[in-house]
């Protein structure tokens, strides 16, 4: 049975993990879209910026340099704060993360 609960694991684990990159590319598709309204292109950054992952900074970083208005600008404060926060040793958050974090403490 040990084995049969091994397998489980690693099918939710498999699944788990087939969803985080799903929502990513989802992130990854909204933040770029021109179509998309502005409030949900920087939701979409935001959530790029939590992600972390190598793929999701690049957008930020393609946004911060194109995109102008608001959206552009919330890419480069997100990228700010994250080169910041690796600076330090912080794990990687977002925007609100690290100022409800900063609030605490």
């Amino acid at each position: 049975h040990l084995g049969d609960d091994r397998n489980v694991v690693a099918k939710l684990q498999a699944g788990a993990e087939g969803a985080e990159i799903v929502a990513e590319e989802r992130l990854l598709a909204l933040a770029a879209d021109p179509d998309e309204s502005n409030d949900l292109r920087m939701d979409a950054a935001e959530g790029l910026a939590e992600v972390g992952t190598p793929q999701a900074l690049t957008r930020l970083q393609q946004l911060a340099g194109a995109a102008g208005g608001e959206l552009g600008q919330l890419c480069q404060d997100l990228l700010r704060e994250l080169a910041t926060d690796a600076a330090a040793g912080v794990e990687t958050k977002g925007a609100e993360g690290t100022a409800e974090a900063e609030a605490r403490g």
